[in-house]
Parts: structure tokens; sequence; C-alpha cells
């Protein structure tokens, strides 16, 4: 299991984000607004704000900054499990909250522009001086200067919610990747091939199992074509002139294990939507997988849960581009054209 964690921290998302979160935290602790002031503070949290940098001891220094980082870390850390912990039972409620929030933000603006009365609050407690002082002078920091890291500290947690809901669809659509290449492979398991040749020898992919028979392959293959080339909205949405296509699209509704109260329950009007399919000349080239995730339709009804782009209509732009860059035209045809601009 260790290991298993291991592999997906250092081969994953995880390292970019890292990155990127250093190199903003970086950019935020240089703005004008911030890094004017961290002489000052240093000063204070080791408590010896008069006397020059050369003169103080350098663990002092280190101790109180350590300090202090971990003071402001903790609101940080903090402001965002509540606000992850909020948005999880607030989303069901997200259109009616951003026009809350744009009403709000309009508000602040007009008092930052003074129109109103304008009230300070000044109060008359601060931590004390040295490193006792240090944590608390940090989680003022966190909170005070908001407006100056809010940008930054936004993004982040953008980005981080960002790839813990990725991760999910990632997996299922690799999942189901997985089995359709097998399905139009003659029932032989697709071993992951990335890399082509090392230097001048060629590398080839290892054979994998057969987990199905040639006879059921060739069957569902027959039966996913059949499906995209006798439904009608299908057939006209998802076809591309010249090629070999099939598949299927599904949708799924998404289990909400905090709502009603932490008791679950299923998310209204949102949906995950997929559609896996193939695409080839003369046979099954590659595999796609498409899902929306979260996709609220335009309107419900029984057996028909219609979006603004379906996923079967995002296959076939990906297909399409995807066989005009490899150059996988078919035989006598002219270059592929995009069907979308």
């Amino acid at each position: 299991m260790i290991a298993d964690a291991g592999s997906t921290i250092t081969s994953g998302a995880l390292p970019l984000a890292i990155l990127v979160a250093v190199a903003a935290g970086f950019v935020s602790f240089a703005s004008p607004c911030v890094l004017p002031l961290v002489p000052g503070f240093l000063g204070y949290v080791t408590g010896l704000s008069g006397v020059s940098l050369e003169q103080r001891s350098r663990g002092r220094l280190v101790l109180g900054a350590v300090l202090f980082v971990l003071g402001f870390s903790a609101v940080f850390i903090g402001v965002a499990v509540t606000v992850t912990a909020a948005g999880t039972v607030l989303r069901e409620h997200q259109s009616a909250l951003m026009r809350v929030g744009g009403i709000i933000v309009i508000l602040m603006a007009l008092v930052f522009l003074g129109v109103g009365s304008q009230r300070r609050f000044a109060p008359r407690w601060k931590p004390a001086a040295g490193l006792a002082g240090a944590p608390l002078l940090g989680m003022v920091f966190g909170l005070g200067w908001a407006p100056c890291t809010g940008p930054t500290f936004g993004a982040i947690m953008a980005l981080s919610t960002t790839l813990s809901g990725d991760a999910q669809a990632i997996a299922r659509g690799v999942g189901l990747a997985t089995a359709y290449s097998a399905m139009v492979n003659g029932g032989t398991l697709v071993t992951p091939h990335v890399v082509a040749a090392i230097g001048n020898q060629p590398v080839a992919p290892t054979p994998g199992p057969q987990v199905i028979s040639p006879t059921i392959s060739a069957t569902l293959t027959n039966l996913m074509s059949y499906v995209v080339h006798t439904v009608p909205w299908y057939a006209a949405n998802t076809l591309v002139k010249g090629y070999t296509i099939g598949g299927k699209t599904g949708t799924a509704q998404i289990w909400d294990p905090q709502a009603n109260h932490g008791r679950g329950g299923w998310l209204a009007s949102r949906y995950n939507n997929t559609f896996v399919g193939y695409i080839g000349r003369n046979a099954p080239d590659l595999v796609i997988a498409v899902e929306i995730h979260e996709g609220k339709p335009l309107v419900i009804r029984q057996g028909d849960l219609p979006l603004a782009v379906e996923s079967y209509e995002l296959f076939r732009r990906i297909a399409t581009d995807s066989m005009k860059m490899l150059d996988l035209n078919p035989t006598g045809a002219a270059p592929l054209a995009s069907p979308h601009p």
C-alpha cells in the first residue's frame, strides 16, 4: 500500500501541483504589499526589532520565521478545509450562490469606492513581540493580508479541487477505454505503449492476455457499430465519413455522501454522461472515452436528458482531430477536415 501511494505521488499530477503552489507562493510573497513588511515581521517575531540584522541570532531568526509560517499556514489550512466542506454541502445551490456572491462583490466595491458610511475597526490587542507571539502574528497576517494573498490562495485551491475531482473521471475513462480496447482488439488486452523506439531500435508492445474470445469480440464490436449507424441522432452527430465507428453512451446518477445531513443521496439534476467508442480506417485504430462530469440537462424527461453539447458530439470532434493529427486518412481520401471551427 505504501509503495502504491508513493507511486501515485511521484507519477501523478501532485508534483506539478506542488511546483505550481511553490511558484505561486513565491509570487505572492514577492508582491509589493507583502515583501516590504518582511523585515518588520522578522524583527517583531524574534523580539529584536531594535537590533540590526547583522547582530541578530540566525537560529532565533529561523525559529521565529518557522513559527510565523506555521501561524498563517494554520489559517490557510483551516480556511481550505472549511471552504471545501461548505462547498460539498452547497454544491447543489451553486448557481444561486454565484449570483449572491456577485451582488456582495459589487456592494463591497461600492464601499471601497467610498459610497455610504465608512467604519473602521482597530483592535487594541496585538501579539506579544518575540517567539511566543510569532504564531499569533502569522495568523493575523493570514487574515489581514487576504486581499494580497487571496488571489494566489484561491488559484491553488481551484487547482487542488480540479485535480482531485478529475482523478475519478480519469480513472473511469481509463477503465472504460481499457475494456473497449480489448473488445475491439480481438479480445486481447492492450498493453499501454508510449515508446515507439529507442534510438534506431523499435520497441514492440508486449502482447496482452486473451480476456474474451475472438467471436464475442467481433460480435460486440459489430453491436457498437450498429448502435451509431441505426439511431438517428447518433448517426448525425457521431459518424465521420470514410471511417469505421462504433460506440455507446452512458448516463449515471451521482451519489453525494454529504447530502441529507450526512446520510447521503443522489445529486439533483446532475449526471455523469459518457461516450466510449472507436474509430478506424478499415478496423478500429483508436479508442476514445469521453465523460461530461456533472452535466446538467436542459430538460429532464423520462429516458431523455439532453445536454447543450452531448458526449458523442465531443467524441466525434476528438476522433476527427486525432485521426487528422496522426495522418490516419482513409485510403485514397483527401486530408480530413475538422468537424468544428
